[in-house]
C-alpha cells in the first residue's frame, strides 16, 4: 500500500500541468483511504479478539474478498461447531431466536460463543465434491442454477443441507413416525402403494399423477418417498410435476422432481435435510452424498 501510495504521490509531482483543484481531491481521497484501511484494521484487530475460534480465510469472492473473519459459531446437538462463512445458506437460527420475525430476530447473540445453543443452520455445497462456493467459477456456475428450470449437468448440481437439532429420543422414532405419517395421508396426496424397491430402499408412490399445468402454475403433486428399513436413518422424499414451456418456447414439456433426502446422525443429536435435488437418477448416489454431508458437518466440530 505504501509504494502504491508514493508512486501516486511521485506521478502528481512530476506532473505539473495537473491542476490544484485536482491535486487537493486526490489528497483528500488517499486520505479518507488510509483512514478507511486504519478503521477496517481496527475492526478486524477486535473481531478476532472476540472470536473464540481462530479466524478463517475466506475466498476472493463477493462479499467476502479475501478476508479474515470469524467463523458461525455454537452447540448444535451434542457437538460444538465452527462454521466458514462462505458455506452458511442464510441466516443461522439459535434457540429461542425466530428468524422469520423482525421482534424474536433481535434477541440473536449479538457475540456467539462456542455454548450458544443452535436449533438449526443450512450450508450450500457443490454435489460432485461437497465443497462450497470457493472461487469466481463456482460464483458463475452456482449462478447458473436460477437461469434455467431444466435440470443442470452433473458437474454443476449444488445441494442445499440443513442441520437440526434432535434428541436421541426423538432420533430414535423418527423414521418409524415419518413412514406412518406419509402412509395415512390419503386426504393430501394419497394413498400410496408399495412398489419395486429402488436404490436398495421400500418405494412408495401416490395414487396422483404428475400434474401438467401451463407455465408457471402448478396445481397438485405426484408424491412418492423412499426409506432404509433396515437402517432406520434415512427417509427420502420426491415431488413429480409436469412443467409446461412458455407458449412460443419450442422445447418439450419438462417432467420436474423435487427430492429431499432426510437423515439421522444419532451419535451427534442432528437431523439431516438435503436439498435441491433435482434429478431423481442423482438418488442412487444417496449413501455417499450422505457420507459426503457428514463428512463436512464433521469437519466443522470444535475439540475442547
Amino acid at each position: 500500500v505504501c509504494i502504491d501510495q508514493a508512486y501516486h504521490l511521485n506521478l502528481i509531482a512530476t506532473e505539473p500541468h495537473l491542476a490544484p483543484a485536482t491535486v487537493l481531491a486526490f489528497l483528500l481521497l488517499l486520505f479518507a483511504a488510509i483512514l478507511l484501511h486504519i478503521s477496517l484494521s481496527h475492526a478486524n484487530a477486535e473481531e478476532q479478539l472476540r472470536c473464540p475460534v481462530p479466524m478463517v480465510q475466506m475466498p476472493n469472492i463477493t462479499p467476502f474478498y479475501g478476508a479474515k473473519l470469524c467463523p458461525i459459531v455454537g452447540r448444535i446437538g451434542s457437538i460444538k461447531v465452527a462454521i466458514p462463512q462462505h458455506f452458511v445458506l442464510g441466516p443461522v437460527a439459535y434457540k429461542n431466536v425466530d428468524i422469520w420475525n423482525p421482534d424474536s430476530y433481535r434477541n440473536m447473540p449479538r457475540q456467539p460463543t462456542l455454548e450458544s445453543d443452535i436449533s438449526n443452520f443450512a450450508i450450500k455445497i457443490r454435489m460432485t465434491n461437497f465443497k462450497p462456493v470457493h472461487s469466481s467459477k463456482d460464483v458463475e456456475d452456482y449462478d447458473k442454477l436460477s437461469r434455467s428450470v431444466e435440470n443442470q449437468p452433473p458437474v454443476n448440481r449444488w445441494l442445499y443441507v440443513e442441520f437440526f437439532t434432535q434428541s436421541a429420543a426423538e432420533v430414535d422414532n423418527a423414521m418409524k413416525n415419518l413412514v406412518r405419517n406419509w402412509l395415512k395421508d390419503d386426504a393430501k396426496d394419497g394413498p400410496f402403494s408399495r412398489t419395486d424397491d429402488a436404490f436398495g430402499l421400500h418405494h412408495y408412490v401416490s395414487a396422483q399423477l404428475p400434474f401438467t399445468q401451463r407455465y408457471p402454475y402448478i396445481q397438485k403433486n405426484q408424491q412418492e418417498f423412499f426409506y432404509d428399513p433396515i437402517g432406520e436413518r434415512t427417509f427420502i422424499r420426491c415431488r413429480n410435476v409436469i412443467q409446461l414451456p412458455r407458449e412460443e418456447a419450442a422445447v418439450p414439456n419438462i417432467l420436474l422432481s423435487h427430492c429431499q433426502i432426510d437423515y439421522w446422525i444419532k451419535e451427534l443429536n442432528i437431523r439431516v435435510s438435503v436439498a435441491n435435488i433435482e434429478d431423481k437418477g442423482d438418488l442412487a448416489r444417496w449413501r455417499e452424498i450422505e457420507r459426503g454431508v457428514e463428512k463436512t458437518i464433521r469437519s466443522f466440530i470444535v475439540y475442547n
